[in-house]
């Protein structure tokens, strides 16, 4: 996530029960869960986001694009998070302003190594990254 976007591509209308998750992993070492990172959780039908150590549940600040297709750009560098939708920036974290901090920039300033999904019926295809592998094998079609 810090040299390439993923991305994912969903149908999911405003008003379903869809979710998608990911769990998101660094390297593991003796003190850090087994590498365990981070969730992030998009819930329909808000859609809502949760970012581990940084952020609550909560709605996107700007509301997603109505159209039923959506490719989701998830992008990941040591100071931020930003979530795009069809283009449509609708969420930036900046860890060094978060309510936590300490926390956030800890947990998210390092470097993902692999990440796993969940997604019902709402995602169809996702683009996978250089490097980053799936342990679960969740293979939808690809972009």
């Amino acid at each position: 996530m810090e040299t390439e976007p993923l991305q994912i591509k969903s149908d999911s209308a405003a008003g379903s029960s869809n979710k998608m998750y990911m769990n998101v992993y660094t390297a593991i070492t003796d003190d850090n869960h087994n590498g365990f990172l981070s969730t992030i959780q998009m819930n329909y039908p808000g859609p809502t986001f949760h970012l581990s150590g940084c952020t609550g549940r909560e709605l996107f600040p700007v509301t997603p694009p109505a159209e039923l297709e959506k490719i989701w750009t998830f992008t990941k560098t040591a100071t931020n998070f930003k979530v795009e939708c069809n283009g449509l920036e609708l969420l930036d974290v900046v860890f060094a302003q978060s309510t936590t901090k300490a926390v956030c920039e800890k947990l998210w300033s390092q470097d993902v190594e692999w990440i796993n999904f969940y997604m019902d019926s709402v995602a169809d295809q996702y683009r996978s990254l250089p490097g980053i592998r799936n342990p679960y094998n969740y293979s939808p079609n690809h972009l």
